[in-house]
């Protein structure tokens, strides 16, 4: 891996993510930020607002810079800038391990490459930069393609509450670091539980509704009420959900989303399954981030057979942090 500083003015929001194999070129992306990695823009506008809750709804914009170059461990810091503030300084700003973007190499190299090692350089690029010229240019000819207007602002999020969520509450699964943590009502909470350990052959999946809490630095997510997602097609390790059923529970929701559950066998193909996300879930976390466009998301996850009286390692919650699904803490509240 490889970092470049090379045509990155102050307002550079493009990331350049250019992988190799056997001293060659497999294939460039250029990435606008602000359009093109929701989740990681949610996350910023939430760290931001966190830290000034009044500012909310508010237009943002990113700016990327490198930093840490000549180090093991490079870094993005990307800074959140009030844009009806031009001559104001970062609200906030994110450094993001440059390895963090690695997954978007890795899949430039699963389509365009070979198989084995390959490097990688990232690189950032702003307004009328080379780097940007000649990716617009190489793609120009696509007549299904359109550029959005780099004047497009982000908007920090409205609708979240200032304060502590309930009270009193009990830590299920601890992960200090996490800024981002789900509190499950008791009654969801005994309900999720009593599903999983009901399970033997089929995935279930629900919406989990609630709110959102900015407090002390960090968001809070509480789960009040669970609704079942109707499933299309379910098996042991798979869930078909059709696009209507899916649009109507949302609509339902009224921006209540907060999360998306659901639940995992132990064993696929003799294989042991732990609740972590498969590729499938991260692609299904993405789109359901998506569809909430201000609140955050939580994402658990329980094992077929889980004890209800004692989960342990058979329930985990991920939430998106600096970019990437992570462990988050999981509560129970009231």
């Amino acid at each position: 891996m490889t970092t470049s500083k090379a045509d990155a003015p102050a307002r550079a929001r493009h990331l350049v993510v250019v992988p190799s194999q056997h001293g060659r070129t497999v294939s460039c992306r250029v990435l606008d930020l602000a359009t093109e990695y929701a989740p990681l823009m949610k996350e910023l506008g939430l760290r931001a607002l966190a830290g000034r809750p009044d500012l909310a709804g508010r237009p943002w914009e990113p700016h990327l810079r490198l930093t840490a170059i000549d180090t093991p461990d490079p870094r993005v810091t990307i800074e959140v800038h009030l844009t009806d503030v031009p001559a104001g300084g970062p609200l906030f700003a994110l450094d993001v391990p440059v390895a963090n973007f690695q997954w978007i190499a890795a899949d430039l190299v699963r389509r365009f490459g070979d198989e084995g090692d390959y490097s990688y350089r990232v690189a950032v690029a702003g307004p009328g930069s080379e780097v940007l010229a000649r990716w617009r240019r190489a793609i120009g000819d696509d007549d299904d393609l359109e550029f959005i207007d780099d004047s497009q602002s982000l908007h920090l999020p409205r609708g979240l509450a200032a304060g502590p969520p309930p009270a009193p509450r009990r830590v299920v699964r601890s992960v200090p670091a996490s800024y981002l943590r789900c509190v499950f009502g008791r009654a969801p909470l005994a309900g999720f539980l009593r599903a999983a350990a009901g399970a033997t052959d089929t995935e279930r999946s629900w919406l989990g509704l609630g709110r959102a809490h900015l407090h002390d630095g960090r968001c809070y997510v509480v789960v009040e009420d669970l609704a079942p997602l109707p499933a299309a097609e379910a098996g042991a390790d798979y869930i078909i959900t059709h696009g209507r059923d899916w649009a109507r529970l949302h609509a339902r929701a009224g921006g209540r989303l907060v999360a998306y559950l659901h639940l995992h066998p132990r064993t696929v193909e003799g294989r042991r399954i732990t609740p972590r996300p498969s590729g499938n879930d991260a692609v299904v976390a993405w789109n359901v981030d998506h569809a909430s466009p201000d609140g955050p998301c939580a994402f658990p996850i329980a094992l077929f057979g889980t004890d209800p009286d004692d989960p342990g390692g058979d329930l985990a919650v991920h939430a998106y942090d600096h970019g990437l699904l992570q462990p988050a803490q999981l509560e129970e509240g009231p």
